[in-house]
């Protein structure tokens, strides 16, 4: 079998699909290992003979319902066993397929292709380090102590990973800067460059005649207590807005929602389900929200998916500065309110993506032309 140009292992996220078209479009002969967090692993390629959409590869080992103690009991062993087997996958693959080129951008996943290229054909691997976790711990609380182990190994696989690759790709300034802020010196051996994935937008259809009577705001994604969820329902109880939460709230803010009997009005907790059936809801909005409420949340170093998922659909996005650094992007094309997290603010940003809807909606359409993508393929070494 001829050997192809790339084998890439993904988060399934707002990139992915853009990301699998520009290598098809030109020419480039693929596999993609896609990993959703709801539905497992699965394999889209243009080389696997009968290839007919996604090859289911494994499912989840464990679901996040289970109680604290068994979860924090449980998830090392499990996160041991998947990460196994995905490697053992893995490994078959590449010496199947013989690729010349490896994209990953998940830190574990990318150690086990550095060591992995070293009795391989890959000549280039590629790390997509769009992610940091920082070391500072709080308060000595048990939850806290864990995310600080886990901080600590997310460190030293980063570090072995950044000097055996011979690109990494930066989805944010800040990420570099705090690598070299921590190690005190530039630990990556190749080359390094800030990456903006490509992206287009999702094309629904949308009436603007009708702005004034429009109400939805799409929440989308993994609420915790510093998603500003409670304060948004709060802010807007007693107004006819209403939020729809795509995703999976932590259950003590679900309880606390539902014992609200005067807010039950102002959402629906559709649950996490199918992008394209989020995207619908997208289309049915005016705007999504992404209020981080603490800088101790480590979306603060890179770009929160829900935001650019927001942009896709055409809808701008209500946020706090605690979103990272894509909230100065944000306020440069007008494409949403960077706000404070307070009940004012919130129901003024609100007023304001209702009455201007097409004034943000076509501010989101010149950000998708102007603003300044990379170009995946540029990172390739092909043999054409």
């Amino acid at each position: 079998m001829k050997d192809i140009d790339l084998i890439a292992y993904k988060i399934e996220a707002y990139d992915s699909d853009d990301f699998i078209k520009d290598l098809s479009r030109n020419g480039v002969s693929y596999l993609v290992i896609l990993f959703n967090p709801g539905s497992g692993y699965s394999i889209v390629s243009n080389v696997i003979e009968n290839q007919k959409g996604k090859t289911k590869l494994l499912t989840p080992m464990v679901e996040v319902n289970f109680v604290w103690i068994i979860y924090v009991i449980l998830f090392p062993l499990t996160f041991l066993i998947d990460y196994i087997l995905v490697s053992f996958k893995i490994s078959l693959l590449v010496r199947k397929y013989k690729p010349h080129n490896a994209f990953v951008d998940n830190t574990f996943v990318a150690f086990h292709f550095a060591r992995l290229r070293k009795k391989t054909k890959i000549k280039n691997l590629i790390y997509g380090s769009h992610d940091w976790f920082d070391i500072r711990t709080k308060s000595l609380n048990f939850s806290n102590f864990l995310s600080h182990c886990f901080a600590y190994l997310f460190l030293s696989f980063d570090y072995y990973v950044c000097g055996s690759s011979d690109v990494v790709l930066n989805h944010t300034e800040l990420v570099q800067e705090n690598r070299d802020r921590f190690w005190k010196r530039n630990i990556v051996s190749g080359m390094e460059y800030l990456y903006r994935p490509h992206l287009t937008p999702i094309v629904g259809n949308k009436s603007f005649s009708q702005s004034l009577s429009k109400n939805k705001i799409i929440f989308l994604g993994r609420a915790t207590k510093f998603s500003g969820l409670g304060l948004t329902l709060n802010a807007i109880n007693g107004t006819d807005y209403e939020i729809n939460i795509v995703g999976h709230p932590e259950k003590d803010i679900v309880n606390k929602l539902l014992e609200l009997d005067n807010m039950k009005k102002n959402f629906k907790h559709l649950g996490f389900c199918d992008r394209s059936y989020f995207y619908e809801i997208c289309f049915q909005s005016i705007a999504g929200i992404a209020l981080i409420t603490s800088d101790e949340v480590h979306t603060v170093y890179t770009i929160p998916s829900k935001v650019v998922d927001y942009l896709r659909c055409g809808i701008p996005v209500i946020c706090t500065k605690n979103i990272g650094p894509f909230s100065d992007v944000i306020m440069k094309y007008n494409i949403g309110l960077v706000i404070e997290p307070n009940k004012d603010e919130i129901v003024k940003a609100f007023d304001c993506a209702r009455s201007k809807e097409k004034y943000f909606a076509d501010n989101i359409k010149t950000f998708f032309k102007e603003y300044p993508f990379s170009n995946f393929l540029d990172f390739l070494e092909l043999n054409k």
